[in-house]
């Protein structure tokens, strides 16, 4: 053990002293995790596989119109605005056409709606007009804190920048061997010591 002398600024003291006192072992700041860090996030829409993994959301888009709609039901009523015409029968949703036995399209024929496809043809939409898009959400970490309260005063002052922001906390991984829980303790030690020192006081 070697002893040595730092010189703290008031900032590094008082965010030390916090650590060591909202991180201690059993604290609920610790979200039951083992030397935490904890995260902020942002979370990013991805185009996903949906034979592979869950989608959020759907999207359709079409080319020509450089327009993503978040329905088939929006894309019908864009289409029938963009043929500058009333559509000649009335508009529902797909959980209503899927739920009628026989649904008739706008050419006066019985359809059986069971796919958003069969929705779409229905209102006299070909599947080449446009291609669905299948979204799915991946969090970003954007800052990184010691501290679950300044991770949380985070979200209040830089939230209006992220999209659907969260804390997350982590530990150092299974099996590290590295420097990180050596660094943890060393602060959690200087925190806890300056804390008893000023109870002493």
């Amino acid at each position: 053990m070697r002893e040595v002398t730092i010189s703290l600024t008031e900032e590094q003291e008082k965010y030390l002293k916090e650590f060591s006192a909202k991180q201690c072992e059993g604290s609920g700041d610790n979200v039951g995790t083992h030397h935490p860090l904890h995260l902020v996030q942002t979370r990013d829409e991805v185009v996903v596989d949906p034979d592979y993994e869950d989608a959020e959301k759907e999207l359709y888009h079409v080319d020509d119109w450089q327009e993503d709609y978040d329905s088939p039901q929006e894309l019908i009523v864009a289409f029938w605005e963009q043929q500058d015409e009333e559509c000649p029968i009335e508009i529902v949703s797909f959980k209503e056409a899927y739920a009628q036995d026989e649904f008739m399209d706008v050419n006066g024929e019985e359809q059986v709606i069971v796919f958003p496809k069969d929705y779409l043809a229905a209102y006299g939409i070909d599947e080449k007009l446009y291609n669905k898009v299948n979204i799915g959400y991946r969090y970003r970490t954007v800052a990184t804190f010691f501290i679950l309260d300044e991770a949380k005063k985070y979200l209040e002052y830089q939230g209006h920048n992220l999209n659907n922001p969260r804390t997350y906390t982590v530990g150092a991984g299974y099996a590290n061997k590295g420097e990180y829980h050596h660094f943890w303790e060393l602060l959690f030690g200087i925190g806890e010591s300056l804390n008893k020192e000023g109870e002493i006081k």
